[in-house]
């Protein structure tokens, strides 16, 4: 959140958010007192936390100063682990008269606005956490960790509101000492008052209290389009009855034989004329689990044309963490109108002229006959609501260059006030990794003003909800190689038929290649086939549309680190993405989970640390982040080392092995290319699908005794000049079509075993300060040092249209991290 926050007078904000009622424009409290309430306060500067906090409550509620709310203690106990399960505890909230609780527990659900108290200062550190917070640049390496502390859990805080609640935004109030800030949270960052004395100020301070009181709930940041479900509503009682299980209800995992006569579901039509639904046991056990979780149930409004449609959760299946960027929620939701499960997408997305809807991309394919994508059933912007904090930073901006602004211009100074001792604190504290999604660009590179039409380096969002008629599992459910490969091969397809279209997917990762359980019917009866989904379309691009001689469409390039090619890595500004680029993306999509999932020669710590030093390291070169080590020598030698070579048992060893030739083999022609200024030419390829016949759209039978040779014993040779076999290879990654023939010649042999899924062979235990040695058996040593995150991701997990969170890139040394499993932000 450093950097994310723009300043305001307290009366400027006040007439923004809560201006005074028609039938008394003065704006002047009805219950304000006639002598100061804060009284007792004036020596609050040197008082500890807990007593600042019980007189301020005391106050507040004792002079009625925001009739109609309640001030509550919320610090005493958290909620429950399901609830939260960081089990956080603020130190108070205001709440409706009619919700307000009396157990000292947080009650999230039914926050207003959260308020946390912070003593003036500890051993002369000056505890507000704003305090000299600057706008545009990091905050100070000396700035006390205390101060950052608080600012952490501030943000946590409006974060947990945010997921927890639907929000437009969240409004907070932070009390230090005798002065106090106003703080207005979304997701593009924060408006933060300048300091006020309500000792002093307590007539100003009154009156934007009273004001409070009579703002609406909507008025407040809560969003009308999701409206809260109670017990004793109908849609309460639906929910319940859609969560309990039926008999016909589809074991997904039985892949290992045809279904007995019971189990093949009825797709005859039904009363709307629509085949039955057919309902696997998980879809409706994770509905299920969310609306036993403790967490509020709504009603979510979403556009489908002129109409609007409704749609009924409670717990994100999926929610990204962080509250700066997307926000992404995934749901697992009723819909209203048909009684079907469907997957709902709740997300802010980039609010840029040239981004196109999700929706209208997945719509454009699903008209196009693309498979192995998701299909629409609605999507739209959510009422047009935006996120309000770029325009305030434009509005200080409007006359003068972007340059950095503080907070507070005039800052209390902390030393020319008493310095009672340090309190202890038992709240949870913000961890680093947790903060969310658009990370700051490195030194270097500037931002784009050409299409983006503001110098305002705050990303716009705009709130927008998805929902598509598949829930999928995550690529990490995978029960064995042989069915990885395949669903891996239908992503790569899909990817084919898009491209045909014009449509670059662009964030190819872990998350967005999901497992969609399916019936089918092949020779041997009826079974249930793990077909692979390529999912989020939300950062797609159409092909040859002059966008990159125009400029950019958003401040940054959007992908996940992990799977990002080694050249769009090491030339984020100038590399244009390629078919190469995606299909590189896929094939350390497939690495990882055979790494992590299957039985091979490394074991354990081994292959923690292998992830680690190959997925999510990085070098700084110059001020921007570039490729980690690992992956680049991997790239330059064609081999995979760890000590000994990895080696998989059946055919990954050996598809692995010829992929990674072939994307060595891509760079090192492309590298004799650009050293000579002489292209070798490749020969044209036909469509992707030209040479394949239906039989791709069927999942292998294990029972079938097909065999087929795809060996090749052709190794790279390292020369200046590449070999034929160099420039052949090079050839098979320019186009999908030599890539999905090589899955699907592998994919019929007898060697595969259904027993090669060892499960998650990353210690529990694992940290990454465990990885002490690995670096060491690297060859390549970069100019400036290798970086790694301060952990890896436990298991990927991510439904449908969702990209996971996976393992962040911390950013350059002296930069705070920041994510939503897209680290670091690249310039598109």
């Amino acid at each position: 959140m450093d950097g994310m926050h723009v300043g305001a007078e307290p009366g400027e904000f006040s007439d923004e958010f809560f201006p005074p009622p028609l039938d008394n424009p003065t704006g002047r409290s009805v219950a304000r007192p006639q002598t100061n309430p804060f009284a007792a306060l004036k020596d609050a500067n040197t008082l500890p936390e807990g007593k600042i906090t019980d007189e301020f409550i005391e106050v507040v509620n004792g002079h009625n100063l925001i009739p109609g709310l309640k001030l509550r203690h919320s610090g005493n106990r958290p909620d429950p682990a399901l609830i939260d399960s960081d089990r956080q505890k603020p130190d108070a909230a205001f709440f409706r008269d009619a919700d307000t609780p009396e157990d000292g527990k947080p009650h999230w659900i039914d926050q207003i606005i959260p308020v946390e108290f912070k003593r003036y200062d500890s051993h002369g550190t000056y505890l507000d956490p704003f305090h000299n917070s600057t706008f545009g640049s990091k905050t100070s390496k000396e700035e006390p960790d205390k101060r950052k502390q608080g600012r952490g859990q501030v943000t946590t805080y409006a974060e947990f509101v945010m997921a927890i609640q639907h929000r437009v935004a969240v409004f907070m109030l932070v009390v230090i000492g005798r002065y106090c800030r106003f703080v207005r949270w979304d997701r593009s960052g924060s408006l933060v008052t300048h300091l006020l004395d309500y000792y002093e100020q307590w007539e100003l301070f009154c009156d934007i209290l009273w004001r409070i009181s009579t703002r609406s709930d909507v008025q407040l940041g809560c969003d009308p389009t999701a409206v809260r479900v109670l017990p004793g509503d109908e849609d309460y009682h639906k929910m319940d009855l859609a969560a309990v299980s039926r008999p016909t209800d589809i074991d997904h995992t039985v892949t290992d034989r045809p279904l007995r006569a019971g189990e093949i579901p009825d797709t005859s039509p039904g009363p709307d004329g629509q085949p039955k639904p057919t309902v696997f046991k998980y879809v409706r056990a994770q509905f299920f689990d969310s609306i036993n979780a403790g967490w509020p149930r709504y009603c979510l409004s979403i556009p489908d044309g002129k109409e609007t449609r409704k749609f009924l959760v409670s717990k994100p299946s999926f929610r990204a963490t962080g509250l700066i960027g997307r926000g992404t929620r995934g749901y697992v939701a009723l819909d209203c109108e048909s009684g079907r499960f469907v997957w709902l997408k709740d997300a802010w997305r980039a609010q840029y002229l040239k981004v196109e809807q999700e929706g209208a991309v997945l719509k454009q394919l699903n008209n196009g006959n693309v498979p192995f994508i998701p299909t629409l059933v609605c999507h739209g912007d959510i009422e047009e609501q935006d996120t309000l904090t770029p325009d305030w930073w434009e509005r200080q901006h409007a006359a003068a260059q972007p340059t950095p602004s503080k907070v507070d211009a005039t800052p209390v100074d902390a030393s020319a006030q008493p310095q009672p001792s340090s309190t202890s604190s038992s709240k949870r504290k913000r961890r680093v990794e947790d903060d969310e999604e658009d990370l700051p660009r490195p030194d270097g590179l500037p931002p784009s003003t050409h299409t983006l039409g503001s110098t305002c380096p705050l990303r716009r969002h705009r709130h927008y909800r998805l929902v598509v008629k598949e829930v999928g599992l995550p690529l990490s459910k995978f029960q064995h190689g042989r069915q990885l490969v395949e669903v891996v091969r239908d992503c790569v397809f899909a990817h084919s038929k898009a491209y045909a279209l014009g449509i670059m997917h662009r964030d190819i990762s872990g998350g967005n290649i999901l497992i969609l359980p399916t019936i089918v019917k092949v020779q041997r009866g009826v079974v249930i086939a793990y077909r692979g989904v390529l999912a989020d379309w939300e950062m797609s691009k159409p092909i040859n549309t002059g966008d990159d001689v125009d400029g950019p469409r958003q401040p940054e390039r959007t992908a996940t680190w992990q799977f990002i090619s080694v050249a769009i890595l090491n030339h984020p500004r100038t590399k244009t993405i390629e078919v190469c680029d995606e299909l590189e993306a896929f094939f350390y999509v497939l690495l990882y989970y055979a790494i992590r999932y299957l039985r091979s020669n490394y074991h354990d710590v081994t292959i923690a640390n292998f992830l680690d030093e190959f997925f999510d390291c990085y070098n700084i070169m110059d001020g921007k982040y570039t490729c980690g080590s690992a992956k680049l020598m991997a790239i330059q030698s064609g081999q995979l080392f760890a000590g000994k070579e990895l080696k998989f048992t059946g055919p990954m060893d050996e598809l692995v092995k010829t992929l990674l030739r072939w994307f060595s083999a891509n760079y090192h022609v492309k590298a004799y290319e650009s050293s000579t200024d002489s292209p070798a030419p490749l020969a044209p390829q036909p469509p992707a699908d030209s040479f394949l016949s239906t039989d791709l759209l069927c999942p292998f039978e294990f029972d079938d005794g097909t065999q087929t040779d795809g060996s090749s014993e052709v190794s790279p040779v390292r020369t200046n000049v590449p070999t034929a076999q160099q420039f052949a290879d090079a050839q098979a990654v320019a186009g999908h079509r030599e890539m999905i023939a090589l899955f699907s010649r592998m994919i019929p042999l007898p060697t595969w075993s259904r027993e090669d899924n060892m499960g998650d062979q990353v210690p529990a235990n694992w940290k990454v300060e465990d990885n002490k040695t690995f670096a060491q058996t690297l060859e390549v040593i970069p100019e400036e040092g290798s970086n790694k995150r301060p952990r890896l991701s436990p298991e990927i997990q991510a439904p449908l249209v969702v990209p996971p969170r996976p393992p962040v890139t911390p950013p350059p040394p002296g930069q705070t991290e920041q994510s939503e499993g897209n680290a670091p932000e690249l310039e598109e």
